[in-house]
């Protein structure tokens, strides 16, 4: 069986490093963008079973790569896990009645956050089914 793959798109190098060797070191193939353009690019291309996104990058880019996430899964969608801080928590909940997905709250636990990602994986998705802020 193969690992699942894991696309991370953040602008941040830190945060795109910190949850991609997480998610590394938890045996799950990673592919990591810094643009909306490079992750738009890898999903077409690498077909990622699920893409974190951390909610830090511009609102333009953030939409531009939360939409091609809606359209790229060969169910028509590729589920995410967003990442954001405390004063997003509105925003993510909002992304999330229109995405499948969970999000997960700064500071990344360093324990949870990869169980909550493989979690989201082997998740089947049911329609009109939205998971909790953690």
């Amino acid at each position: 069986m193969s690992r699942p793959k894991v696309l991370i798109m953040s602008e941040s190098p830190f945060h795109l490093m910190l949850m991609g060797d997480l998610l590394d070191a938890n045996d799950l193939m990673t592919v990591r963008a810094h643009s909306a353009t490079q992750g738009i690019e890898a999903l077409r291309r690498e077909r990622p079973d699920l893409a974190v996104v951390d909610l830090e990058m511009s609102h333009l880019h953030q939409k531009r790569f939360l939409d091609a996430c809606r359209a790229s899964g060969e169910s028509g969608e590729t589920p995410v896990v967003l990442v954001a801080a405390s004063n997003q928590r509105d925003e993510a909940e909002n992304l999330l009645s229109h995405l499948s997905g969970r999000a997960v709250l700064k500071p990344i636990d360093t324990g949870r956050f990869p169980r909550a990602v493989l979690h989201e994986i082997r998740r089947p998705t049911r329609e009109g089914e939205r998971l909790a802020l953690l």
